[in-house]
């Protein structure tokens, strides 16, 4: 089952990934990786990855971004879906630029 930051239960192992992309670079890159939302509240939330670090989960617009899995396979495929939706929007906005060039006539 995949949760938003909202629903995701909390001190329960889960699998955390995000991706968004803002004007000029990844804004969230997070590959899926396993830990637990420690704490949760109205501004932020920590995500643990098993002992090694802290993710600040923010709860306004970056963290949709974010989202939370029981199982590796939801997560990789949250992931993928996300960049997949930015790598699409981008390569239409290439493609309008390259379309307004203007060639020079000889």
């Amino acid at each position: 089952m995949v949760y938003g930051i909202k629903d995701a239960p909390r001190d329960k192992y889960l699998w955390c990934t995000g991706y968004r992309f803002d004007k000029t670079k990844a804004g969230i890159n997070c590959k899926p990786c396993y830990g637990k939302i420690k704490d949760k509240d109205d501004g932020n939330s920590v995500f643990t990855v098993m002992g090694e670090k802290d993710i600040t989960v923010m709860q306004n617009g970056k963290s949709r971004g974010y989202s939370f899995s029981d199982d590796y396979e939801d997560a990789v495929r949250t992931f993928n879906i996300a960049v997949i939706v930015y790598e699409t929007e981008y390569e239409d906005k290439l493609n309008k630029i390259k379309s307004a060039k203007i060639e020079v006539k000889k």
